[in-house]
């Protein structure tokens, strides 16, 4: 497990991400900050409207694709990665988000999530859009859940101050 300290949130969990998200893949929940520029943004709100939720509220949705996280419109086995930040503790059943994000992976691909760290700040109170709080264990324990053990294996974890980042490429 990496512990980072510095540099602010985004940057660090981007910069975790960003040697996962090559190739062919899909920013889901993207709202108004698709990245990397070359992924498929997916979002529920369409491009140009107002978010609706956490710090979307201000800022308009830039998604190539108007869809719901547990609804994508690719193929099976499509995709290098799927990065999904900061849109797991919104979903209210996340089962099917995840089951739909591992469908969509490439054998080899990357399910990338960043989320509010419950060991270090109570996520549900601080956002009231947030339907759950996750730690790094029980945001794995979920994959494995959605989508058996043996299909998707741990890559790297990180944590800062406020949230963590786990990485885990499909295997099956």
């Amino acid at each position: 497990e990496v512990d980072r300290k510095q540099p602010p949130q985004e940057d660090w969990e981007l910069q975790t991400m960003k040697p996962f998200l090559k190739g062919e893949g899909v920013d889901v929940g993207c709202g108004s900050n698709k990245w990397p520029d070359t992924a498929i943004g997916v979002d529920i709100t369409p491009t140009g409207e107002i978010g609706r939720a956490g710090s979307q509220i201000t800022t308009a949705s830039v998604a190539d694709i108007t869809a719901s996280a547990d609804n994508l419109p690719f193929p099976d086995m499509a995709m290098d990665y799927v990065k999904a930040r900061h849109l797991l503790e919104h979903i209210v059943d996340p089962i099917p988000a995840i089951y739909e994000w591992v469908r969509v992976l490439k054998i080899g691909g990357y399910l990338a999530i960043a989320c509010p760290d419950e060991e270090v700040i109570d996520g549900v109170p601080l956002d009231p859009s947030h339907k759950h709080a996750f730690t790094v264990q029980s945001c794995i324990r979920l994959v494995h859940a959605s989508v058996g053990v043996g299909t998707m294996e741990i890559e790297v974890t990180a944590k800062d101050e406020i949230s963590f980042v786990v990485v885990m490429r499909r295997v099956a």
